[in-house]
């Protein structure tokens, strides 16, 4: 759709909000109906302006136009004062929420996602982040009206006893550095260290490896109380097996019509992007660099510098959707995963190659005499460096 737009062969796309998700859809004219995002959602006005900033691109369009069209009546009016009041989270938790915050330093809440105190607990971690690298305490601030509660959470983070290297309470802080002590002490436990070790994704047992990790992680980080983990064990290591978006929804469909009660496929394909983008490529990412952090330091504890130096970038292969370096290149140098994918299979291209051969590959490859979608080699034209026959 993007591709035809920009050609010019569509005149006309009627559309959700799903331009705000960064799609480069420049468009002379755009009819606003009802301004809402996701589920029904109303947009705020930053969302809004954002959505208003699609009319008339720099270098596609010399301007544009927003009509909006009031069939509905609009919960709130976007189109007012472009300005919002913004306030600093971290702010609101030790100025505002101070009682709060200090009662979740001394219990940390459940999970590390829970919706109602999680602020809390991303706010302490920097707070311990920033006393440890740099000795800064809450009492140098000049908020009387706390003094004493700020006090208590600066003794807090100097009683806290910690094992784990600094820069890991530095680089990890979102969470609790309780959790970080107690995965720790969780991994020094094991007798089998090297067991809890990951592996390639295409390496033989690497999935029932992935799901002990990820147990482990729900278990001490997470804390869901679901067995989800499971679904995303399945799910991230395909994903990181290369397995196409194609393939993935099939399976999503082909799955949900096995439920008593099977909903609509736009649903089930709803879902899976959800899965993907906020459960895989964020929660996931998040917890598997920790956990990789936590691990190192405790395999030279048991003296095995060597695996704590060749630790594989999980979380790396989670961002990506690959494991193999030459489609992570690719992917670095501005090819989508979809067409990385393709022009790799295309080409039978080696897993090691680096930024520089990929681009040559690129530069080189006569896109004419191949059987590449249009849409794939329409981003190797606009990839390319120098104008190549092809």
């Amino acid at each position: 759709m993007e591709e035809l737009l920009r050609e010019r062969k569509l005149r006309f796309v009627c559309c959700t909000s799903t331009l705000l998700q960064g799609m480069n859809l420049p468009a002379r004219n755009i009819f606003v109906e009802d301004p809402k995002k996701g589920l029904g959602n109303p947009m705020n006005k930053g969302d809004f302006w954002n959505l208003v900033g699609r009319a008339g691109r720099l270098s596609q369009e010399f301007l544009g136009n927003v009509f909006c069209i009031h069939g509905k009546d609009w919960v709130s009016d976007v189109t007012s004062d472009r300005l919002a009041t913004l306030k600093s989270a971290f702010q609101v938790a030790i100025n505002e929420r101070t009682a709060e915050l200090l009662q979740a330093i001394k219990e940390p809440p459940v999970s590390s996602e829970s919706k109602e105190s999680s602020w809390a607990e991303r706010a302490y971690a920097s707070i311990y982040a920033d006393f440890i690298s740099s000795g800064k305490r809450l009492t140098d601030s000049l908020n009387q009206t706390t003094k004493d509660q700020f006090l208590q959470i600066d003794m807090l983070s100097a009683n806290f006893k910690r094992t784990l290297p600094d820069e890991i309470f530095v680089n990890n802080f979102y969470v609790h550095p309780a959790r970080l002590e107690l995965l720790a002490a969780y991994l020094r436990r094991q007798a089998e260290l090297q067991l809890w070790v990951p592996v390639n994704p295409y390496a033989p047992g690497s999935y029932e490896l992935l799901l002990r990790i990820f147990q482990l992680i729900e278990e001490l980080l997470i804390r869901s109380g679901t067995q989800a983990f499971s679904y995303h064990t399945r799910l991230a290591h395909q994903w990181m097996r290369g397995t196409s978006l194609k393939e993935l929804v099939a399976n999503k469909i082909e799955w949900s019509k096995t439920k008593p009660e099977p909903g609509p496929i736009n649903t089930a394909i709803r879902d899976l992007f959800h899965d993907l983008e906020d459960e895989l490529r964020y929660k996931y990412v998040k917890y598997t660099r920790l956990y990789t952090d936590v691990l190192r330091p405790v395999l030279i504890e048991r003296g095995l510098p060597k695996i704590a130096e060749t630790l594989i970038p999980l979380h790396l292969f989670l961002e990506y959707g690959a494991a193999n370096v030459t489609l992570i290149n690719l992917m670095a140098i501005g090819m989508s995963r979809t067409s990385g994918l393709l022009f790799k299979s295309f080409l039978s291209l080696p897993d090691n190659l680096g930024t520089s051969e990929c681009q040559g590959y690129l530069e080189r490859v006569n896109i004419d005499l191949s059987s590449l979608p249009a849409i794939c080699k329409a981003e190797i034209r606009r990839l390319r460096r120098t104008r190549v026959s092809g």
